[in-house]
């Protein structure tokens, strides 16, 4: 039997370890309501002493008494979400760190067993201790042996510990390939996450959601697309001959062309100087055909792309002829972008639609940057981390 989804925690709680199973406290009751609610499982049944009735989580159908879950009935809900969904749970460390503190299993100490790992910004970056690594092999044998389509990694540990990699507020949502398990995997938030930060529910349901389209196969199917780029004139204008019905656009600084570490190792004037200039713009006539007309280079000594600046100017005349084209463009936060152009010169002609405001009309208690938009409406890796990475992964809640 295929497994759909394998469901990733942290560690045992206080409940979990007196009955040694996991999400079977307040956690484990979050997340079965979250799995509901996002119409990928069944709810609750549990059983009213006073009418020796089953009704369904929160309130006796008959007597209309508050019904909350025990221990045993999470145990029953999941196995019977095993049998009828094909969805299991399990944690990285099965193991209940001393007064939920994953500093009993962690030690500044560093070893080589797997990268380092600041679970805690108060603490620097650690390592797990020899003694838990088998909880991890564990784990990792688990997911080998039972190949889940999906695994839904809750909250950072998880992450670590199944891509090597942390700062789940930016990956979450994201679906991404182990490239040591070789297994598919949405990270998002923990529950007990969601208890402590509730607006975070509404996202994590979203991510819920884009996990039941995922687990029907373990393949991820990305977009094919064809990205114009490292163009020289002939090309832009090539590309810019062929027909459209609307333009999307969007503009990055020069901060685009470095790494956060490389750019805070510069001087404030710098980082100044990158902000202040447009590195590159890219356009898009359908989802799957973009250009990009780049104006600086980090391979280069003096940044500039362009050999001459006769190139140059005549690569910003064909920005602007393209941007004064009587056909709507899509702008993503467009007051921004279109401000940043204007600052060097180019207008906009009919800038008609905006999809972070859009998004922020549809749904305002979600964030709208557009890493945030496309981990909503996309199945593509966590882009705006595609920079290489120190050994250390740093972590956030």
């Amino acid at each position: 039997m295929t497994i759909k989804i394998l469901l990733i925690g942290e560690a045992y709680g206080q409940t979990e370890n007196e009955y040694k199973h996991g999400f079977t406290g307040s956690s484990g009751i979050e997340l079965a309501n979250m799995l509901r609610d996002a119409g990928l499982t069944h709810n609750f049944q549990l059983y009213c002493n006073k009418c020796q009735e089953w009704s369904e989580y929160p309130q006796c159908k008959l007597c209309f008494e508050s019904l909350y879950p025990s221990a045993q009935d999470m145990i029953r809900h999941w196995a019977e979400i095993k049998e009828k969904f094909n969805f299991e749970i399990t944690n990285v460390f099965e193991t209940h760190p001393e007064n939920n503190d994953l500093g009993h299993i962690f030690s500044p100490t560093k070893n080589n067993f797997m990268p380092g790992f600041k679970y805690d910004a108060k603490r620097p970056v650690s390592y797990v201790l020899p003694e838990y690594h088998h909880h991890l092999h564990t784990l990792w044998n688990r997911i080998s042996d039972s190949k889940p389509n999906l695994c839904l990694l809750l909250g950072n540990t998880a992450a670590w510990a199944v891509l090597r990699q942390v700062n789940i507020t930016q990956i979450r949502g994201t679906v991404i390939q182990s490239q040591t398990l070789g297994v598919k995997t949405i990270p998002t938030f923990h529950p007990a996450n969601i208890l402590r930060d509730w607006p975070n529910r509404v996202v994590t349901l979203a991510d819920f959601k884009k996990a039941q389209r995922e687990c029907e196969t373990p393949y991820i199917t990305r977009t094919r697309r064809t990205v114009t780029l490292n163009t020289n004139l002939d090309e832009i204008k090539d590309w810019l001959s062929l027909p459209s019905s609307y333009y999307a656009v969007d503009i990055e600084s020069g901060y685009a062309l470095f790494t956060s570490a490389e750019l805070q190792n510069m001087t404030p004037a710098l980082r100044y100087s990158l902000s202040s200039q447009i590195s590159m713009i890219g356009f898009a006539r359908s989802p799957t055909d973009a250009l990009v007309i780049e104006f600086m280079t980090r391979n280069k000594p003096n940044l500039n792309y362009w050999d001459n600046p006769n190139d140059e100017i005549k690569a910003w005349e064909l920005t602007q002829e393209l941007l004064n084209r009587p056909i709507p463009k899509i702008f993503q936060n467009g007051i921004y972008d279109c401000t940043r152009l204007l600052y060097a010169g180019i207008t906009t002609h009919l800038a008609t639609d905006d999809t972070m405001l859009l998004h922020h009309s549809l749904y305002p208690e979600m964030r709208k940057s557009l890493g945030f938009l496309g981990s909503i409406y996309a199945n593509e890796g966590p882009w705006k981390l595609m920079y290489s990475k120190g050994e250390s992964l740093k972590g956030d809640s």
